[in-house]
């Protein structure tokens, strides 16, 4: 799914200090993720399909973000330890990913979000552009 981190729905929710429209990317990325592998968030007796929305209230309430606002990567596991994995290499602060290392990831199938615009914003990468080493396909939270 393509989910905006600014729908009415959730914009105004707060992270920790600021909102979900103000600075959750990252997080809006990785409810997408969620979502598409079908993982939900669980909570005892109930569960809730992951949005920007619900995801935000899970990571509230399970310790999931820094006082910056920032979501804390290594608390993501924590939604479904047997099917989600944050790796060590799993966070690239500069564009060194190789595009046949990215390919080879998106094929297993392993999730991508994509650290673009010098390193302010976070997309969800779906794919890439057949016959061409250097364009991807991205579900972007913020535009």
């Amino acid at each position: 799914p393509l989910y905006k981190q600014c729908d009415p729905k959730w914009a105004d929710d707060v992270m920790v200090t600021k909102t979900v429209c103000q600075v959750g990317c990252l997080m809006s990325s990785t409810s997408m993720a969620l979502h598409g592998s079908g993982i939900v968030l669980g909570a005892t007796g109930s569960t809730a399909e992951a949005n920007p929305g619900t995801l935000n209230a899970w990571l509230k309430a399970n310790g999931g973000y820094d006082d910056d606002n920032d979501l804390v990567e290594a608390v993501v596991p924590k939604v479904d330890p047997d099917r989600v994995a944050w790796p060590d290499d799993g966070m690239h602060k500069t564009n060194d990913l190789p595009f046949d290392t990215l390919k080879e990831y998106l094929q297993k199938p392993r999730v991508v979000i994509a650290n673009v615009d010098k390193g302010h914003h976070f997309v969800l990468v779906t794919g890439w552009l057949e016959g061409d080493n250097d364009t991807v396909l991205v579900n972007d939270p913020g535009f």
